[in-house]
């Protein structure tokens, strides 16, 4: 009984892996949900760059040991040259790295919405 009842489970697990793994293959890539890290080449990386372990676990979704990842990481790659380079450590997920990023340069990249705004607005001739 004990034999069946493992192949009967080694015979799901099996099937689940193939449907899965037709269902990924067989997906339209347009229509799966992605997060898009806006291109902003004017990020300062020195700020991640220079960034203390203590300072990366004030962001959310970050303790001791993936902050510990990310100095490592920085230091084998010589420094950061991406921010998408944070992804390379397990656990950072596109969320994480939106609030690193927010975390980081939130107020320099509502800075600059806001500047970008303005000169919108004035070359539109709608002013506040």
């Amino acid at each position: 009984m004990g034999e069946k009842i493992l192949i009967a489970v080694i015979t799901v697990v099996f099937v689940s892996s193939v449907v899965g793994i037709n269902l990924l293959l067989s997906s339209d890539a347009d229509s799966l949900p992605e997060f898009v890290i806006p291109e902003r080449p004017e990020l300062d990386l020195s700020i991640i760059n220079n960034a203390t372990q203590e300072e990366f676990m004030e962001v959310k979704g970050i303790g001791e040991v993936r902050s510990l990842d990310i100095i490592t990481l920085r230091e084998s790659l010589g420094g950061f040259k991406d921010i998408r380079e944070l992804t390379y450590i397990n656990g950072i997920s596109d969320t994480i790295l939106e609030a690193i990023i927010e975390h980081f340069y939130g107020e320099e990249m509502q800075s600059e919405e806001t500047t970008a705004d303005a000169v919108q607005a004035s070359e539109t001739g709608m002013e506040n």
